[in-house]
């Protein structure tokens, strides 16, 4: 891991580290797991890197910022709620209010928040 002198580390370390702790996490849950960092789809990378940055940049955001953040950049790139993840048509059930979210999904993005924290010296 690559950290600076303040032990901070840098925004592309941590967006690794959250996309596997969140793909262990769906894993754990029995749910279709992401594929692993090196294998992941360029937007899901860009993704992760601008949710990362919005942590960073936004460190006493809720996890319900932090789901608004993820809806809005899911929006830029064409994607509306839909019953069923799908990739292609780019529909997704979890583009709804943070309140309307299951627990396990609250818990996902307050996992990632805190997976930003404890690598960007925020604790």
């Amino acid at each position: 891991m690559r950290a600076d002198q303040s032990g901070k580390t840098d925004i592309e370390t941590i967006a690794r580290v959250c996309h596997e702790a969140v793909r262990a996490y769906c894993e754990a849950l029995g749910e279709t797991a992401l594929p692993p960092w090196d294998e992941a789809e360029d937007w899901q990378v860009e993704a992760t890197l601008a949710a990362v940055c919005f942590r960073v940049e936004n460190p006493d955001a809720s996890p319900g910022d932090q789901h608004q953040q993820w809806m809005e950049e899911k929006r830029r790139s064409g994607w509306q709620f839909g019953h069923t993840r799908n990739d292609h048509l780019r529909t997704h059930p979890m583009m709804v209010p943070f309140e309307a979210l299951p627990a396990t999904e609250k818990r996902k993005d307050l996992l990632f928040q805190r997976v930003v924290d404890a690598l960007s010296g925020e604790i």
